[in-house]
């Protein structure tokens, strides 16, 4: 790639990253707001009190601030060291001591660039201050939680599971912690979708982007490496694991999205996966405790 060419990548990059700090919060504070619809109609109306867990929290850790923020009392767990508001610089440096300055450098452009306005817009949409100070973030492994049997009331994990190696143990330690009378609210994007390829080009499916990768490159055979681990797995696949683990009350269907992209001769070379799997971007689980003899 020419210098010109790699220049002219990472405009489009910056560009976008910086529109997503405003489009990002706005999806997830849409999200959040269902979430506590859903929650209110399984019968728990107010977060206030609530002991609170988020497995795999993500370096904004959006549902950790609001759940927090409406009185939740929140741990929020991540494999990644995670930092919040005023405490961010502590991060920066532990990505630097563990994978190098580059490592630092390319999260303190995301923050400059995407993570503050994020936090702003998501502050604004919930129409008072994130609560920084309100959530308690630990290093930890989804598989093996460090929490003693049914502690928290709620546990919540969104586009987490995709990302683990091992679905059983992690969801069979979500049961675990889940007290007796909890809900279990787990939201995963799925791989045959087309933003399931994680690359960053398709977090959006803008047409008016251009993009170099071809929608659902990661189907194919010669697909492009992901940026990230990805187990692959399908719906029915989950559904089998969950519902094995935990006692599923619902599941919810996510958007469809990428029917414009979805040619017949695309959908003739991915005829393995049905169109639903093509276009569905993923599954929310409500459940609550299976109880274990």
């Amino acid at each position: 790639m020419t210098a010109a060419a790699t220049l002219s990548t990472l405009t489009r990059r910056a560009r976008q990253v910086w529109q997503e700090g405003r489009s990002d919060a706005e999806l997830h504070h849409r999200m959040y707001a269902e979430w506590r619809g859903g929650l209110a109609e399984m019968g728990l109306p107010v977060l206030t009190g609530c002991r609170i867990l988020d497995v795999g929290c993500g370096d904004r850790a959006q549902v950790s601030l609001l759940a927090a923020a409406d009185g939740g009392e929140v741990t929020a767990i991540d494999m990644r060291p995670i930092a919040l508001g005023w405490r961010r610089p502590w991060m920066w440096f532990s990505l630097a001591r563990e994978n190098g300055p580059r490592a630092m450098a390319r999260a303190i452009v995301r923050d400059v660039l995407h993570t503050i306005r994020y936090w702003r817009t998501l502050s604004r949409l919930a129409g008072h201050r994130l609560s920084f100070r309100g959530v308690s973030v630990r290093r930890a492994d989804a598989t093996r939680l460090p929490f003693p049997d049914n502690s928290f009331d709620l546990v919540v994990s969104s586009a987490v599971w995709e990302h683990l190696e091992d679905v059983d143990a992690a969801t069979g330690e979500v049961n675990r912690v889940l007290a007796r009378d909890g809900i279990a609210v787990i939201q995963i994007a799925l791989f045959p979708a087309l933003q399931g390829g994680h690359h960053w080009e398709w977090h959006s499916i803008d047409p008016t982007l251009s993009r170099s990768v071809r929608p659902w490159d990661h189907l194919y055979l010669d697909h492009l490496p992901y940026p990230v681990y990805l187990n692959e797995w399908r719906e029915g696949q989950y559904r089998e694991a969950l519902t094995r683990k935990l006692q599923v009350l619902r599941w919810d269907d996510g958007e469809l999205r990428g029917n414009g992209y979805l040619t017949t001769a695309t959908e003739a070379e991915l005829s393995a996966y049905p169109r639903r799997d093509l276009l569905l971007s993923g599954v929310t689980v409500w459940a609550a405790k299976r109880q274990t003899s």
